[in-house]
């Protein structure tokens, strides 16, 4: 794919950001501090970013059918690899006589299939069971919350003192947020009038995620994701609460089988 068809596509993905233009426009009719124009503002934005997200994923959608058109055959990849390792083993590669050349090319290809074909294998590995994971030894052993947990599973976890039973990593993030929220969701609520991402970390708009949890009544987050980022999610509360994460320890009935 050359660069002009990259800066167009470049341009494209970004385009929806000059949007915020007709936002600010339509938010400097209003004042902030009247409670009416406030209202008015929130319900803007919150239709505002819904309707940006329908055209980003259309973008985005005729940005992939770009990219897939344009892009180069896995033979070609194949090639380019090849070449490139080439030239790095054998500087003078370029002066040599051209059977030689092909003859060390073919060497290359053939290598960089077998390791195709191991890559494959060991991506058809099981990704839960006894192949990478076992019942934990120590089931009474604290692990922080900034653990690697991948493949790990919780039974378990102690925030600020309060501990809850959980079976997944979603109720992982609503213990936190529940005891975080007790006394008053202001802070997160102060946090979440600020973050205009796209997909906010947290929000009172379900619509904005593919698999959205109620971590608290009325606000969402999204739980389509993996141990690491779910605790990212967590890990997200507790600065927002200015908590340390030495409050909050996991406890895990499976742990990863390195």
């Amino acid at each position: 794919m050359n660069e002009q068809i990259k800066n167009i596509l470049h341009n494209l993905r970004n385009a929806t950001s000059e949007l915020n233009i007709i936002r600010d426009l339509f938010q400097a009719k209003l004042d902030y501090f009247n409670e009416e124009d406030r209202r008015k503002i929130n319900e803007f934005n919150e239709t505002f970013e819904q309707k940006r997200e329908q055209i980003d994923g259309k973008i985005n959608s005729f940005v992939r059918f770009i990219e897939k058109s344009f892009a180069p055959t896995a033979e070609e990849i194949a090639k380019e690899k090849a070449l490139q390792k080439l030239h790095a083993d054998f500087p003078e590669f370029d002066k040599w006589d051209a059977s030689v050349q092909n003859a060390l090319l073919e060497r290359e290809l053939r290598s960089f299939e077998t390791h195709s074909k191991e890559t494959k294998t060991r991506e058809k590995m099981p990704t839960s069971g006894s192949a990478v994971c076992y019942d934990n030894p120590e089931p009474d052993k604290a692990f922080p919350i900034t653990y690697n947990f991948e493949y790990c599973r919780p039974y378990a976890i102690e925030v600020c003192g309060e501990r809850h039973n959980i079976k997944s990593w979603r109720d992982a993030l609503c213990a936190v947020a529940n005891v975080l929220c007790e006394h008053s969701i202001k802070p997160l609520e102060s946090f979440m009038s600020e973050d205009v991402k796209e997909k906010p970390w947290f929000s009172r708009t379900s619509d904005l995620y593919r698999s959205p949890l109620e971590i608290v009544e009325g606000v969402f987050a999204e739980a389509n994701l993996n141990a690491k980022s779910m605790l990212a999610s967590c890990c997200k509360l507790l600065d927002i609460y200015s908590v340390s994460y030495n409050e909050v320890c996991v406890y895990l009935n499976k742990i990863a089988n390195n």
